[in-house]
């Protein structure tokens, strides 16, 4: 593996897992901005939203894969600079879109573009400061808070300040929604999983890549803790959509949260494997998925996934409302169409969004240098 030494070395079984994923995040929240309910309509009409809708509820840990997985490889391929500076930028304005979108009672909205910018900005910081012992410290402390129901304090609390509760991850689900990803306990799986990537990474600089090999104690391992958690599955399966997702998917019993994210955590080890690696490198259609904008630009992705649904669910409810007639008549093939495509969609509109920051930031600079170039230039026909 040649490029095994390099900082730009891609991943490609964690591009995989998280192209998986995704494609679950951008169905299940066209599906929430759409139809709004407990449960995904016309199921039982079609076999391509019957097919979303059960690979949907199979892999509900998506979007604790994908804030697992990116903080991971945010860490393994840590920025610095001007690079930093875009991810946050890319999150500031991922939190406001949400925020402008959403019904809250106050301005700024919390959902995991909060959740990622907190927790990731203080194990940079922290890094900065401490360490790679503070990152470990704080990796530690992570995954320690995703054994703890937090929330089980709610009824123990004094009523008031519930925007706060809400953030923290204390509030009660008693007759309402709470926020999705508050920061206790998830802002243990950011720095878990910062942990983890910054581990890779001191073994990817120091050229031992080789160590990551899976030797047979390790697969033993494995199967015990794999084994072990069968008994705990399928619980993901029954949680409903709408006004009751936050409560039933954010407040599992960790026992039951560790025995569904233990299965995707082997095949992130699985994929550092360098005989792993090495395979997929090799596969044509493995290289392709790693380049598309999704892989490349995620954060990006992310954001503009959740506009483009929005944008689409409130079109469709227009037309319903203004032609109910001709929207009945194209309503499923639609929502069918929509099922197998969206996932192309977002990837077209993600690389249009790339190419207009691109440009975006290339004007900025020739305005600078052109700004610079006027403040140093010598006035003309001057002269003692």
């Amino acid at each position: 593996m040649a490029e095994s030494s390099a900082n730009s070395v891609r991943w490609y079984g964690l591009d995989l897992i998280r192209l998986l994923c995704f494609f679950c995040i951008v169905e299940f929240h066209f599906g929430l901005f759409y139809f709004g309910e407990p449960t995904t309509g016309y199921t039982d009409q079609s076999i391509f939203i019957w097919a979303v809708d059960w690979l949907g509820h199979l892999l509900m840990q998506s979007g604790f894969i994908i804030a697992f997985l990116s903080t991971l490889l945010l860490s393994l391929n840590k920025k610095s600079g001007s690079k930093a500076y875009r991810l946050f930028g890319v999150l500031t304005l991922g939190w406001l879109v949400l925020s402008i979108q959403t019904n809250s009672q106050v301005w700024i909205s919390w959902d995991v573009f909060g959740l990622i910018f907190c927790a990731i900005g203080a194990a940079l910081l922290i890094e900065a400061g401490v360490g790679i012992l503070g990152v470990r410290i704080a990796g530690c402390l992570g995954y320690l808070l995703l054994w703890m129901p937090i929330w089980e304090l709610a009824p123990y609390l004094h009523p008031g300040f519930e925007t706060i509760k809400h953030v923290l991850g204390v509030a009660s689900c008693e007759g309402q929604e709470v926020a999705e990803w508050p920061l206790l306990p998830w802002t243990g799986l950011i720095w878990f999983g910062y942990w983890m990537g910054a581990e890779v990474r001191r073994i990817r600089d120091s050229g031992r890549l080789e160590t990551l090999r899976v030797g047979r104690f390790e697969v033993l391992v494995w199967t015990l803790i794999l084994g072990s958690s069968v008994p705990q599955l399928g619980a993901y399966l029954y949680v409903r959509m709408g006004a009751y997702f936050s409560c039933e998917a954010y407040r599992q019993a960790p026992v039951i949260f560790w025995s569904h994210l233990v299965w995707p955590l082997a095949l992130i080890r699985l994929s550092f494997d360098p005989r792993i690696q090495s395979r997929l490198a090799r596969m044509r259609w493995v290289q392709t998925a790693s380049n598309l904008a999704i892989s490349r630009k995620f954060w990006l992705a992310y954001l503009v996934q959740y506009v483009f649904g929005r944008v689409v669910a409130y079109a469709l409810n227009t037309w319903e409302t203004l032609e109910s007639d001709s929207f009945q008549l194209w309503e499923l093939p639609i929502l069918e169409f929509m099922a197998i495509s969206i996932i192309f969609q977002t990837e077209l509109w993600t690389r249009a969004a790339e190419k207009l920051l691109v440009k975006i930031s290339r004007w900025m600079v020739s305005r600078n240098d052109h700004a610079n170039a006027i403040i140093v230039s010598p006035p003309s026909g001057g002269g003692a």
